[in-house]
């Protein structure tokens, strides 16, 4: 059962919880009708968003799209850094038949990139 978690930031720098929910399943029927009821509350406060972030989920994000559609969707740092990590670890495993020299090569490697 997939959980939303909507947080804002204040112009204070403050974060605070907007909405949380458990949803029946990632469609994006499901999220329309939260991202609908989020929408109405700023429509009664007559404020936008200035961005949201998201991870990829294409049915969020087509339900943000519905509701909000000038507001700009970027996705998540967090999620970007962790899908970067899993591409890295596929691409340069170290097998138990490396030698040593080429285990630690590979690893230095690896750390190189993911510091840049």
């Amino acid at each position: 059962m997939p959980f939303l978690h909507a947080v804002g930031v204040s112009n204070l720098g403050q974060n605070f919880k907007l909405a949380y929910c458990f949803l029946p399943g990632k469609t994006e029927a499901n999220y329309n009708f939260i991202i609908q009821q989020i929408y109405l509350l700023y429509y009664r406060y007559n404020i936008t968003p200035k961005v949201i972030i998201t991870d990829k989920e294409l049915a969020l994000k087509n339900a943000l799209r519905t509701y909000f559609p000038s507001v700009p969707q970027l996705l998540c740092l967090w999620h970007v850094a962790k899908n970067v990590l899993t591409h890295v670890q596929d691409n340069w495993v170290i097998r138990p038949d490396q030698s040593d020299k080429e285990k630690e090569e590979a690893q230095e490697h690896r750390n190189n990139f993911i510091k840049r």
